[in-house]
């Protein structure tokens, strides 16, 4: 698959990081697509949050103030009753802006989030091992389940 330009704009805009080996491009996300459809009840525009238990959400263009200190609160939620995450090694995908994936512990895509939630699409966070997802969608909304 080819990359669009949002995929070289990441890549010009985390050199370094990509240097530093702190995240690596997967061109061929189908194993995680179909992982993640596997465990959560995906429909025609995506996850149907409704059809999964014990969820936490976030209205993002509803919240006051910063949007990224909301977004960091709502990680922070989290990794309060998943600490083990924090370590874990997630791979971000997108459903249209971006063709590749992009492997990283979570740690670190904290850091990076706003990069890739700012895109035009719905992005997934996908837990490697846990098997968990974040869902930032089109509309502006964050999941977590």
């Amino acid at each position: 698959m080819e990359a669009t330009e949002f995929d070289i704009e990441i890549t010009n805009i985390l050199k370094k990081e990509f240097e530093n080996n702190t995240i690596a491009i997967e061109e061929d996300t189908d194993r995680y697509i179909d992982e993640m459809e596997n465990h959560y009840p995906f429909g025609y525009s995506g996850v149907d949050w409704t059809k999964k238990d014990n969820i936490l959400s976030l209205d993002v263009k509803s919240t006051e103030g910063n949007r990224r200190e909301q977004i960091n609160i709502f990680f922070k939620e989290i990794l309060k009753d998943y600490p083990n995450l924090i370590d874990e090694e997630v791979i971000i995908v997108g459903d249209g802006a971006l063709n590749y994936g992009y492997m990283i512990r979570f740690e670190n895509f904290i850091e990076l989030f706003h990069l890739f939630f700012e895109l035009p699409q719905d992005t997934y966070v996908w837990f490697l091992d846990s098997k968990k997802l974040i869902n930032y969608t089109f509309e502006d909304e964050l999941f977590f389940g």
